[in-house]
């Protein structure tokens, strides 16, 4: 599931000249809300090609720690100060150099907390070198297994 979220922004990532590079575990079996893992998904990912410039590079990464799912999307968009990024998660915020920049209304990553915390999960940020920006979260649904093959 996480690949076919994947797969199916990569159109959009190449119309920006982008490219996203998939870490993902192939034996990870997630037992899931389907439905909410892929909205989390798709509004980590959209707002990763949204700020990442052309040329940039978004990679997913995904694996088991303990029974947990860990997910990270990062991306190496223009980068966002560290005051900046503690208001990341707030209702209607959005970074002001971005306002004119880009659409939206700020809404994106306040829902995608509000996903992954209705699941038992976390999400937080966690700055890189350089402008790259990761968001990682931790996935709690129900279970995640590596299959025996």
């Amino acid at each position: 599931m996480l690949r076919m979220v994947v797969d199916e922004l990569i159109p959009v990532a190449e119309s920006k000249e982008q490219s996203i590079v998939m870490k993902i575990e192939s034996s990870l079996i997630v037992e899931a809300d389907e439905q909410r893992l892929e909205q989390i998904l798709n509004n980590l990912l959209s707002n990763a090609i949204k700020f990442t410039p052309s040329g940039g590079m978004i990679t997913v990464k995904a694996n088991k720690q303990n029974a947990d799912l860990i997910v990270e999307v990062i991306d190496t968009g223009h980068g966002i100060s560290e005051e900046e990024q503690q208001k990341l998660f707030r209702p209607y915020y959005r970074v002001p150099a971005d306002r004119r920049r880009y659409d939206g209304i700020g809404l994106g990553l306040y829902i995608t907390k509000q996903l992954v915390e209705l699941h038992g999960g976390k999400i937080w940020w966690k700055a890189n070198s350089g402008k790259e920006l990761n968001l990682p979260f931790l996935y709690l649904w129900q279970s995640v297994e590596q299959s025996s093959s």
